[in-house]
């Protein structure tokens, strides 16, 4: 057979590596000047490491859980989000392709992690398990160009990861959460396509209180997946904020939450819809929500506040008798064979100079019964709920009530070691009642002591002491005092 040069790839001399052929097959290609020139089409097939960074991560549909997931190819790229974030150290960025992507959520995300979608209408996330959490926020973590779907109460789209020791918000921005409805089956509505009734083609809209349907068909009111739960309490208590921001996140969600802010969380909200949400915003037991032009939409409710804060200030000491009135009475009982109105008697106050509320009881002698009672005076000085006895009026049953104390009220209090915010209750040592805070004058601030922190410092002074008495001087000394009395912890935090 006669062998025939078809091309030649390089006019090889004596010391020229230019080209060399490895070993190991490999090819290396040092051209004069570092320079290629390539004319016509280039056709390469298989990989190429390429340029990577550490802290940006690639997912795509077309990837593999089992690759790197440093670069946007098929033989590099993950296939799932979750994969990605497992792999990624903290504060890297995972770029995630066009898609629908399936996860076995919930998903964890490290400190500083960003998960950013390619966009927002292209880039979806459906959870495997519905109605759990998909994504649990760590500090200054970030969610970008997502839209959720498939979720299901109670599952929420973002949360806090419990136990974060968070600095900085983590933040979900130009997201959407779009769910439901949901049938009392845990199917979820598709117009044209889900079938409520046997026999009747599916119709645009789901059916809710038609009693011909099976009640797994009708609609769960309650259903639907919600957007954003910020606990206060699932926060490391020493985080310098328990907050979340976001930012056009918008809530499709019908019968769900938009967004939950409780137990002091805070969270910062600008250009967030609700749409057919069950609740569009809720703040409760202290939850603060500060909302921005936003709207919700034809859902139940718009926006409600509600509850206490279930943590009790139990170190505070009032540094003035504080008593109470009695603000209304409440009858438990009417009883019965009343022929005219008793006498109402209020067992007098425990506090020396008190006086003794009084009041009136109004009788229907058609039934003989109780309908009312009307304080005529409040009295002063009960620190207690008093008793309260019905006196004549003929009656076969006697008529029960109870007073009621006002215990909005203000009272003086020191050895704060923080300051009670408006929403939370407070307690003193030996006494039962709980008193709600709606305010505060804070007139000094409270004195926050830690010996560990006291420790240090005082060893400080008394390193600087000992250098001046060394030196002779009272620089260190006096240096050391200023900075130590420069400003509080409390002051501190604040301006941050």
């Amino acid at each position: 057979m006669q062998y025939v040069k078809k091309q030649k790839l390089h006019e090889r001399q004596i010391g020229d590596r230019q080209l060399q052929i490895m070993s190991d097959g490999t090819i290396e290609l040092s051209p004069k000047g570092g320079k290629v020139v390539i004319t016509g089409d280039l056709e390469v097939t298989g990989s190429s490491s390429g340029v990577t960074d550490p802290l940006i991560y690639y997912v795509s549909t077309q990837g593999n859980d089992e690759n790197d997931g440093l670069a946007g190819g098929a033989d590099r790229a993950k296939a799932s989000v979750k994969s990605a974030v497992e792999a990624a150290p903290p504060g890297s960025t995972i770029k995630v392709a066009p898609g629908d992507y399936y996860e076995d959520n919930p998903i964890t995300l490290k400190e500083r992690m960003t998960v950013r979608g390619d966009s927002l209408r292209n880039t979806q996330i459906f959870p495997k398990n519905s109605s759990s959490t998909i994504f649990y926020m760590d500090c200054a973590c970030y969610l970008f160009q997502l839209t959720f779907r498939g979720l299901q109460d109670p599952g929420w789209c973002a949360e806090i990861r419990p136990g974060a020791l968070v600095t900085v918000s983590p933040y979900v921005q130009n997201c959407t959460n779009m769910n439901g409805p949901w049938l009392n089956d845990g199917t979820e509505f598709v117009p044209f396509q889900t079938v409520q009734i046997e026999g009747v083609p599916a119709g645009a809209r789901p059916i809710e209180n038609d009693p011909t349907v099976p009640l797994a068909k009708r609609i769960n009111v309650n259903g639907g997946g919600n957007g954003m739960l910020v606990d206060g309490n699932q926060y490391d208590q020493r985080s310098l904020v328990f907050s979340f921001v976001a930012d056009a996140f918008t809530q499709i969600a019908q019968g769900g939450i938009g967004f939950h802010i409780t137990n002091f969380g805070y969270t910062q909200i600008v250009s967030c819809f609700s749409v057919f949400t069950r609740i569009g915003f809720q703040a409760t037991k202290g939850g603060y929500l500060s909302i921005s032009n936003s709207v919700s939409d034809f859902g139940t409710f718009a926006i409600i506040a509600d509850g206490v804060f279930d943590k009790v200030y139990t170190t505070a000491r009032p540094i003035q008798d504080y008593t109470s009135k009695v603000g209304s009475i409440t009858v438990n009982s009417t009883g019965g064979g009343y022929q005219q109105a008793p006498t109402v008697v209020i067992d007098p106050p425990s506090s020396a100079g008190g006086v003794t509320a009084t009041a009136t009881a109004t009788v229907d002698l058609q039934r003989g019964e109780v309908t009312g009672i009307t304080i005529t005076n409040q009295g002063t000085g009960y620190t207690s709920q008093p008793t309260i006895t019905f006196v004549g009026g003929g009656f076969s049953v006697s008529a029960s009530a109870t007073a009621n104390l006002l215990t909005n009220k203000s009272i003086v209090v020191d050895s704060l070691r923080d300051i009670p915010q408006t929403g939370s209750i407070i307690k003193f040592d030996g006494d039962p009642i709980k008193y709600y805070i709606t305010g505060n004058d804070i007139t000094q601030q409270p004195f926050i002591y830690d010996e560990t922190i006291c420790r240090r410092d005082v060893a400080r002074i008394i390193d600087a002491v000992i250098g001046d008495i060394v030196m002779g001087t009272n620089y260190q000394a006096i240096s050391a005092g200023r900075s130590y009395l420069r400003a509080t912890s409390q002051k501190v935090l604040k301006q941050q």
